[in-house]
């Protein structure tokens, strides 16, 4: 990263703050690393990344729909409460998830 004349000792502020925004940056996206390393002149900063993940880890999430008693009508077709929640008929999962079982979306 090009700057304009830094002052040494802003150099050395520069590169811890570098290596904790990329190190952050990379934790809240998801994507693993082994290690970062940071060096600067007064006119460049410069972060090397190294065993950057190609990609995100997958994730598996569960998403609580509506009451299983209100999902459906008296038809045993899907309900607008539970089409509202976007869940197709072949995605949902009877879950019981607090005092009631709930319809949940895989």
């Amino acid at each position: 990263m090009g700057s304009e004349e830094l002052p040494p000792d802003e150099v050395v502020r520069g590169i811890a703050q570098l290596e904790t925004a990329i190190s952050e940056s990379l934790t809240k996206a998801s994507l693993a690393f082994e290690s970062i390393e940071c060096f600067g002149t007064p006119r460049r900063l410069v972060a090397k990344v190294t065993g950057l993940a190609q990609s995100q880890a997958d994730v598996t999430e569960t998403l609580r729909g509506p009451p299983k008693s209100r999902s459906f009508d008296d038809d045993g077709k899907p309900s607008k409460a539970l089409e509202g929640k976007h869940i197709s008929i072949f995605q949902y999962k009877a879950m019981h998830l607090g005092p009631s079982e709930n319809i949940s979306k895989l």
